[in-house]
């Protein structure tokens, strides 16, 4: 009896879930990993875990294997040519066998010309299909090509029939007839993988056998309708084995797909397992250390009684709960991230205020070591980010420079580079070497430069500033060399496509209340030209790629808006043109507006306003202008677009 996995049914699932609640938090994700690979193959589910899903990184790529139907060519393929040196055998020696009924019948000559084009088609065949077995590339051509080389030799041995049946006794002709209705039905395991080419082969090699039995006596139409529907069922049979064919590899695809989910969650859990003896032994010997020093300097603290030593007591204990806090937040974030419980909130970012709340009290702490904190190229610019995980990541980064710099300074710069704003904290500290870069992102990971310092930590700092990083949409850069000190840059993008600086001076009736649908793949545009929108009045219904442009007309295909405004690259899906064609041929009259960064947009209508990226605010007023009529300034908002 086969084995099957048990179903889990709501009981059954709190209490795994309980179980898993117990286990360190390292590997909670790893062993839920199991378990819904195992739901999932269970209940028929798609078989991706939460894990691979949120670290698209560690996920199963499948580009990285064969799609389903090149894998069923694939297999359609390797079926033929596999079965294709037994067919050959098989027909040269059935052929042979047949010459003990032809040749007294029809003389050597006869049988040998006919014997000779059939070894010989059937040796060419095994030589090409040889060959193909060394070509990587499949297609729907090569099957097709193979499949009508492998049914016309076979034709060419019914073709025994026509040539000599005439001239055989009536029982030999029925002999040879039934071992040609044999052969017949015997290619469906060949053929079958192409019932079209198969259904062709019994329309030809059917009433070729039957034919030349004419000649002996009239056939009955008894023995006519069962050769139909004999035919019939050998094609219906031909079908059904395509159909197991494509099951059994979409089978063994799911089946690899799976294998390799396990592998990967067992991977992770291992390292689960590992990462949580690294915490324990971090925690235990980094936490020890200052909750030590903490208990002596306290000691110290009641036994004196010098006011100058009181005061640098208090001062060490202030610097050692700090240390002990940082090290307790930098868990608890760690903790965050491993449990997926980190989120950002992406909006619109003022930098400049932000920066001068992130420097004060940098400046004394430099001043303290005996070097100066530089600044330069602040100024009023706003950023697509999250200010609580944006100050948290400047502030890692600057506590680490003004951590490992010992002489010279710490400057930070801010600079524009296109759509992007850069942000680098730079120093003359200790550097990093190569293993340390290498190792940079990794938890709990001190380099040997650090750790030379004589300076506290867990060595999390870096791993939760990149992952914050990520989450913002942003980019996270270390430059490094020993000796040399280390330059942190923090790339982020602007919250506009519209000039820095500058409002668009849009009439107050040209865009009120009407309801426009955005279309733009990047988070940072969409918002920007989202808000932009809305402030000048409009009702906006944003989407994120062309796809969901396609579903909203689907959805509502008779409410179109007043206008539609595409960006050209969109991923996934159709690109702009496509969208607004997409849209124009159900309303022919819609307002459209292309965005694009190419150069050139080909197929471009020659009536489709098109704006390139950064848009000038005054060509998107013109633009608009030059699309929407004047409207009077009493007009009501209507509804927002139907979803």
């Amino acid at each position: 009896m086969p084995w099957k996995a048990p179903r889990l049914d709501g009981a059954s699932s709190v209490r795994a879930d309980a179980c898993l609640a117990h286990l360190p938090y390292g590997i909670v994700r790893p062993a839920r990993t199991i378990r819904h690979l195992v739901d999932g193959h269970v209940h028929g589910s798609a078989l991706r875990c939460p894990t691979t899903m949120n670290h698209p990184a560690s996920a199963v790529n499948p580009a990285a294997l064969p799609a389903l139907p090149e894998l069923v060519l694939q297999r359609s393929v390797e079926l033929v040519i596999g079965q294709s040196r037994l067919g050959c055998v098989t027909a040269i020696v059935v052929s042979l066998l047949l010459g003990t009924v032809f040749v007294p019948e029809v003389g050597w000559p006869s049988f040998g010309l006919w014997f000779g084009v059939v070894a010989t088609g059937f040796v060419t065949r095994q030589v090409w299909f040889e060959r193909l077995r060394k070509t990587a590339v499949v297609s729907a051509d090569q099957l097709t090509r193979i499949t009508v080389a492998s049914a016309f030799t076979g034709w060419l041995v019914v073709l025994c029939m026509p040539l000599f049946a005439p001239q055989l006794s009536q029982d030999e002709a029925a002999f040879v007839f039934a071992l040609m209705i044999s052969w017949i039905a015997a290619a469906v395991a060949v053929l079958g993988v192409q019932p079209r080419v198969y259904g062709a082969y019994l329309c030809v090699t059917l009433p070729t056998a039957l034919y030349p039995m004419t000649s002996h006596a009239s056939v009955p139409p008894v023995l006519l309708l069962a050769m139909v529907l004999g035919g019939y069922m050998m094609f219906r049979l031909s079908v059904g084995i395509r159909a197991l064919l494509e099951e059994a590899v979409t089978t063994g695809q799911r089946s690899e797909w799976l294998a390799q989910d396990l592998e990967r969650a067992m991977r992770q859990q291992k390292a689960a397992f590992v990462a949580r003896s690294r915490f324990l032994a971090a925690a235990s010997h980094d936490l020890r250390q200052p909750v030590h020093a903490l208990s002596l300097l306290v000691n110290v603290l009641k036994k004196t009684r010098d006011v100058q030593r009181h005061e640098e007591v208090v001062s060490e204990i202030e610097r050692t709960s700090h240390s002990i806090q940082s090290m307790f937040r930098s868990l608890l974030e760690m903790a965050q991230i491993d449990a997926d419980s980190m989120h950002a909130r992406v909006e619109r970012v003022d930098l400049q205020p932000l920066l001068q709340s992130v420097l004060a009290g940098y400046a004394d702490r430099c001043r303290e070591k005996g070097f100066h904190l530089q600044t330069r190229g602040i100024e009023a610019c706003v950023v697509q980010a999250d200010a609580m995980l944006l100050e948290r990541v400047l502030r890692n980064l600057l506590d680490n420079a003004v951590k490992y710099t010992r002489q010279g300074h710490v400057a930070l710069t801010m600079e524009t580079r296109g759509e992007r704003v850069e942000i680098a904290i730079s120093d003359t500290g200790v550097g990093m070497s190569e293993e340390d870069l290498d190792n940079l992102y990794q938890p709990f990971h001190r380099g040997q430069s650090s750790r030379g310092s004589g300076t506290d930590g867990l060595g999390l700092g870096l791993a939760i500033a990149r992952h914050m990083v990520e989450l913002m949409g942003a980019e996270l850069h270390i430059a490094a060399a020993p000796h040399q000190g280390t330059t942190a840059t923090v790339s982020l993008l602007t919250a506009s496509l519209l000039e820095p600086g500058t409002r668009p001076n849009v009439p107050a009736s040209l865009l009120a209340g009407l309801q426009v649908l955005l279309v733009e793949d990047d988070a940072a545009a969409r918002l920007a030209l989202s808000l932009w929108l809305q402030e000048s009045g409009a009702n906006v219904l944003a989407l994120s790629n062309g796809q969901e442009a396609l579903d909203q007309l689907a959805r509502a295909a008779s409410h179109a808006p007043d206008l539609l405004l595409a960006d050209y690259t969109l991923d996934p899906g159709p690109d702009g043109l496509a969208v607004i064609s997409a849209w124009r041929k159900q309303h022919p009259s819609l307002p459209a507006v292309l965005v694009t960064g190419e150069d050139e947009v080909p197929n471009l209508p020659d009536a489709l306003p098109v704006l390139k990226k950064p848009v000038p605010p005054q060509a998107l007023v013109s633009a608009l202008q030059s699309l929407l009529p004047q409207r009077p300034h009493d007009h009501e908002p209507g509804p927002p677009p139907h979803r």
